[in-house]
């Protein structure tokens, strides 16, 4: 559920009200922001992914907050969320937008597009066999890897434009970065070996055959 609505349920008090105001002002700069740099599918963003409420110990697990300490509505939107799982991505992080943006529906009466599906982009010990690889370049400091299997859905406030434009933006010649046909092509594959997608099409497709000339 996006933060909005979150703040919409809770909106009787005034300081949820004014939040309600500032999430939405967030949502239209970064509609803007996408629809001036002509942003879409494939294109590389900073976003919030929240911070993680629980700390993992080496011989025990122990939380970082009292588990009765109840969370504000304010702390959730300052922080971007919660992550209570141990594993779950989080902080700010470079990610690949993986939605189709139609950016003429943007800033209109009739938009929803209010969140995005996006792959969290990271140059640490977290690459898996579903990861593919960003090799370093002007706007990337290390190689890097796309992790498809944290691929999440997102609110569009959590869309970081002051670390995009300052990380990526300035260090690409103020250019917005579009990954390579190489590395879509691969995200492509990585996705349908994830999905078992291409043997299933040739499981039905083989299937369909025997019984046609049977």
């Amino acid at each position: 559920m996006a933060l909005i609505d979150e703040l919409i349920e809770e909106s009787e008090y005034e300081e949820n009200r004014i939040l309600i105001d500032r999430v939405k002002n967030q949502i239209i700069e970064v509609k803007k922001f996408i629809k001036e740099l002509k942003i879409g599918q494939y294109f590389v963003v900073y976003v919030d992914f929240g911070k993680k409420l629980t700390q993992k110990y080496e011989n025990s697990k122990i939380l970082s907050r009292n588990p009765n300490d109840k969370v504000s509505v304010k702390e959730m939107f300052e922080l971007k969320g919660y992550n209570c799982g141990f594993n779950e991505f989080r902080y700010t992080h470079m990610a690949v937008i993986l939605s189709s943006i139609h950016h003429k529906y943007l800033l209109s009466k009739k938009d929803k597009h209010y969140s995005l599906l996006v792959a969290p982009i990271s140059s640490n010990a977290r690459r898996t066999r579903y990861s593919v690889k960003i090799p370093k370049t002007n706007w990337l400091d290390h190689d890097s890897y796309i992790l498809l299997d944290n691929i999440t859905h997102i609110s569009l406030e959590k869309i970081n434009i002051k670390q995009t434009i300052k990380s990526i933006y300035e260090k690409n010649k103020n250019i917005p970065v579009q990954l390579t046909p190489n590395i879509v092509s691969n995200i492509k594959d990585t996705i349908k070996n994830i999905f078992d997608i291409k043997n299933w099409f040739w499981y039905t497709f083989s299937r369909l055959t025997w019984a046609y000339t049977v």
